[in-house]
């Protein structure tokens, strides 16, 4: 049995975050823990005023599933740096691995038309609406992450990216896995996913996620159509016709590594 992993989500309502935590569990076979279930049905049998219980409740739940061998996706807003930290100690103790998952929606006018239109998936849960939403704490990430941007994307694209990245964390670390913000500017030592090839006939450059799982051999050009292969001696055409980055930026090839 593998070490398992705590997937740790986080985001404002309507981000996107339980959708894309539903599909993560049922990908990976892992047990999906969703704080509104928790926090609700805290609020239906005890009838209580529920503040930081659910968050309580649910470490202890998720820390039994990991000792248990069972990665586990923890789904909740995760608002502030105390519950990130926690999330993360859970894992700790119990020797699994984590992965901090940020989901976030950046058109507003989207994120606010999600929010006034989605409709309650647990019975009694009410809703936040736009302007609760806006004025929810939410504190800046100190901890590395991975960032999914679900604006003027389908699901199925969202859930493709998350599924590569996450492949990539795995493969960058057999340690704990705490990948950065891929959306942010590039530091020394930090991984880019994604690569941008130049095509050799018309010069179009074309800026596209990487495959974690296996080498691309050809790969058509959006703008003339050719037929783009590696070169003699090369594996992929992300290692023959990629720009050059920085050397402080890597390229993960998955035959050769990094490159």
């Amino acid at each position: 049995m593998g070490t398992p992993t705590l997937f740790i989500f986080a985001g404002l309502p309507g981000s996107g975050k339980t959708e894309l935590s539903q599909y993560l569990a049922g990908r990976v076979g892992a047990f999906h823990l969703r704080i509104d279930t928790i926090e609700q049905a805290l609020r239906d049998l005890c009838e209580i005023s529920v503040e930081g219980e659910g968050y309580r409740l649910a470490y202890r739940i998720a820390a039994d599933n990991l000792r248990l061998g069972l990665s586990v996706v923890a789904d909740s807003c995760n608002p502030i740096a105390l519950t990130r930290r926690e999330w993360q100690e859970v894992a700790e103790i119990e020797g699994a691995k984590s992965i901090n998952i940020e989901v976030i929606c950046s058109d507003s006018a989207e994120h606010r038309r999600r929010v006034e239109s989605r409709k309650p998936a647990i019975p009694t849960l009410e809703l936040p609406t736009w302007e609760e939403v806006v004025r929810r704490e939410y504190q800046p990430w100190d901890e590395s992450r991975i960032t999914i941007d679900t604006a003027g994307r389908s699901l199925e694209a969202s859930c493709t990216e998350l599924r590569s990245l996450i492949g990539l964390a795995y493969r960058t670390s057999a340690a704990k896995i705490a990948p950065t913000n891929y959306r942010s500017d590039m530091a020394a030592n930090e991984y880019e996913p994604y690569s941008t090839l130049t095509c050799p006939e018309c010069g179009l450059k074309s800026r596209d996620l990487m495959p974690t799982n296996a080498c691309q051999y050809l790969y058509d050009c959006k703008s003339c159509g050719a037929v783009l292969k590696p070169e003699p001696g090369d594996c992929c055409v992300y290692c023959s016709l990629r720009w050059r980055l920085p050397p402080s930026a890597h390229i993960i090839c998955s035959i050769h590594g990094l490159v």
